[in-house]
């Protein structure tokens, strides 16, 4: 497998201008048979998301990222799972564990606008042509969005853009990411492989 080190420096997760929370889930990588299973947990809390392909492993890369990063090449394609805490601006009266589909769209707007604010003003990246787009899964809303980004020359097979999906897990957001590029029918999917992912999302309690 080719080494990332390149695009990952294009996926631009914003987890500096957030408070870090010295308790991290944990990440499990548990392949199967359709793909693989990945596992967060913390104490009690957990929660699930399935990977689909037919060849899907933890990338290889030149760096160790953020504890909070995770990397893995889905059949040839880049993705990433993040998680970032909850800014710091959420009402204290708001139960994390019982947010109403208001709350929940309020909160990954702001996070959405507040990564875009800070892409364009403090990394000084000019995208273009975002959009974004709400929807209700199982209870949970996901918030999904995607621009374009000049190429950076003199690399090959440059990225042209990316993709995002979050949702709000516990305290933290959840975000599925995948950079684009410019090949036939790739966009379509990008798109694919983060809406099957966000379906397979679950929760439930650690014995």
């Amino acid at each position: 497998m080719k080494n990332i080190s390149s695009t990952i420096l294009l996926l631009f997760t914003i987890l500096a201008v957030f408070p870090q929370d010295d308790d991290l889930f944990l990440c499990k990588y548990t392949p199967t048979a359709s793909g693989a299973n990945i596992v967060f947990s913390k104490k009690k809390d957990a929660f699930k998301l399935s990977i689909p392909g037919q060849i899907v492993k933890p990338a290889k890369l030149e760096k160790t990222p953020d504890p909070n990063q995770h990397f893995f090449d889905v059949d040839g394609m880049t993705l990433q799972l993040s998680l970032v805490p909850l800014p710091e601006s959420v009402p204290k009266t708001w139960h994390l564990n019982s947010l109403t589909l208001d709350q929940q769209k309020e909160i990954l707007l702001g996070y959405v606008d507040y990564e875009m604010d800070y892409l364009k003003n403090e990394l000084k990246v000019p995208y273009t042509s975002l959009t974004q787009k709400g929807t209700t899964i199982n209870g949970k809303v996901f918030i999904a969005w995607m621009f374009e980004q000049p190429k950076i020359k003199n690399v090959a097979n440059p990225v042209i853009g990316q993709l995002y999906v979050a949702a709000i897990c516990y305290h933290q957001v959840l975000t599925i990411n995948t950079p684009l590029f410019d090949k036939p029918d790739y966009r379509d999917k990008a798109s694919k492989l983060a809406v099957d992912i966000s379906g397979t999302l679950k929760f439930y309690e650690l014995p």
